[in-house]
């Protein structure tokens, strides 16, 4: 018994490395595309997984606004040139942007609306803070 499984096992993965075979040499294999394929589905997330968008600043784990102008880096402070879309946004405490935890110390201009135009056209945005500086927290 054990000898007539070997040759049915022997014979099964004969057949399976010849199909594979012919399909190889009779088909047109393009290897860039189809390494480039595997490292896009290897290298995105899974669906399960949180991610945060880099223009974005976070509050209790939810984006409650998007940074829409420069950003400037001084020392343990950050200056955003404008901050839109603010609605959900509690100002006396601490929110998220990026890998930073800031906290507000000044904003120059809080606007309840503006329109901003774009190559796509204009776009509102609303609870829009401009010249803000943050401490960085940690």
């Amino acid at each position: 018994m054990e000898m007539f499984f070997r040759i049915v096992l022997t014979v099964f993965l004969t057949l399976l490395w010849m199909v594979g075979l012919r399909w190889v040499w009779t088909n047109q294999l393009d290897p860039r595309a189809t390494v480039s394929r595997f490292a896009q589905k290897t290298l995105a997330p899974p669906e399960w997984v949180a991610t945060r968008e880099p223009n974005r600043i976070y509050q209790d784990n939810a984006a409650v606004g998007e940074v829409t102008g420069a950003v400037e880096h001084q020392g343990n402070q950050i200056k955003f040139a404008q901050l839109a879309n603010t609605t959900g946004l509690d100002s006396s405490k601490p929110f998220e942007y990026q890998r930073l935890t800031l906290r507000i110390r000044h904003v120059g201009i809080m606007a309840g609306l503006k329109v901003e135009m774009t190559e796509k056209g204009s776009r509102t945005l609303t609870g829009v803070f401009e010249d803000v500086l943050c401490d960085i927290v940690k």
